[in-house]
């Protein structure tokens, strides 16, 4: 009974770290944090939730009349060896239960605030395209929302770099997959895209498709024929057939003439293939 009430105790010190983790790994740059075991986790929580916990300690010691007997959190971890100790440790949370319910939601709140605040912070100025220590593990969405292109150590084939990714207007991809008549290439705008639970790419959205059939000649020299318009409105390629992917940034010149970002000479492309 000690063992398991000291678990609980210990989940809620570190609960405001593992808020804080949730938050920062959210929306498309959770992938690092579903790969992590529940011990992991655990692990990581550690600094920031006793962080936190430290800091509201001091805000309750110096602007509620609350104070936090720590000496009791202590006897509740440890163990007391006396029966009256442990007997008044557990009247004090008796008595003060809905406080004690009510701070721990707001740590976890607050865990959650200081997550997605840091997380803004650091896309807002960048510090994840300029510091390899905080890229995000999706690298999928740094290539294919043209964030790639602003990152200075990024060696790529592009004929640019870019100051601001928000200069591109659309993204076109060019993707070759194996169908059972033959390769077909498939042209289209990204619209939008999904990911496996592993972080893989699942499948690509595409708008204003077209397709062409890449056919054998004599010569064993893929024969080209004109592209095709793909009737619909969205057009879902699942990754798994795809053999290769160019992927071609149109950028809006104008605006990034007038900020003062790079001119590009011809439209940044890159191109991925698959073994």
């Amino acid at each position: 009974m000690n063992f398991l009430f000291a678990t609980v105790l210990v989940l809620l010190l570190v609960s405001p770290g593992l808020a804080f983790f949730r938050a920062y790994y959210s929306d498309v740059f959770s992938i690092r944090y579903s790969r992590l075991t529940v011990t992991d986790q655990l692990f990581r929580s550690v600094v920031p939730g006793l962080t936190v916990q430290l800091i509201a300690f001091w805000c309750i010691g110096q602007f509620t009349p609350y104070y936090v007997r720590l000496d009791l959190i202590g006897f509740l971890l440890l163990g007391a060896k006396e029966d009256n100790t442990l007997r008044t440790s557990f009247d004090n949370l008796a008595v003060h239960l809905a406080p004690i319910i009510a701070y721990h939601v707001g740590l976890l709140m607050l865990g959650a605030l200081l997550g997605w605040g840091f997380r803004r912070l650091v896309r807002r100025t960048k510090a994840d395209r300029r510091f390899r220590a905080l890229r995000f593990d999706n690298a999928w969405h740094y290539l294919l929302t043209g964030e790639i292109l602003e990152m200075s150590d990024q060696k790529s084939h592009s004929t640019i770099q870019l100051k601001e990714a928000s200069h591109i207007s659309y993204v076109l991809l060019d993707i070759l997959i194996k169908l059972e008549q033959g390769n077909t290439l498939y042209s289209g705008i990204l619209e939008r895209y999904e990911l496996g639970e592993a972080g893989n790419l699942d499948a690509l959205y595409l708008t204003g498709a077209h397709r062409k059939q890449l056919l054998t000649g004599t010569g064993d020299e893929p024969t080209e024929v004109r592209y095709y318009p793909v009737d619909g409105d969205l057009l879902v390629i699942p990754y798994a057939q795809v053999l290769n992917m160019n992927i071609t940034y149109f950028i809006d010149e104008k605006t990034a003439r007038e900020e003062g970002d790079t001119e590009p000479e011809g439209e940044p492309t890159i191109q991925i293939e698959e073994n």
